[in-house]
């Protein structure tokens, strides 16, 4: 597991969020894959992304993260 993302799962498994489920995705040393999809069924064709992190609130997915170490720069 990469150093970065395992600390950012420490950080957000240690934090105290009422009303809050913090899912982390493996690689941030939970037990999930996050993956959000455009339409039915769900799918490789659509799958718009795999994210790190997620918190929901009140049954809400209210935060997400994408850890990117990459050298490319976004647009």
């Amino acid at each position: 597991m990469n150093p970065l993302h395992v600390a950012i799962g420490n950080i957000l498994r240690s934090a105290e969020l009422p009303n809050a489920e913090v899912i982390l995705d493996k690689a941030c040393g939970g037990d999930e894959h996050i993956r959000f999809y455009g339409k039915e069924p769900p799918g490789n064709k659509t799958r718009i992304v795999q994210v790190d992190a997620a918190i929901i609130l009140n049954g809400e997915i209210k935060i997400v993260i994408e850890i990117e170490q990459s050298d490319l720069r976004p647009l």
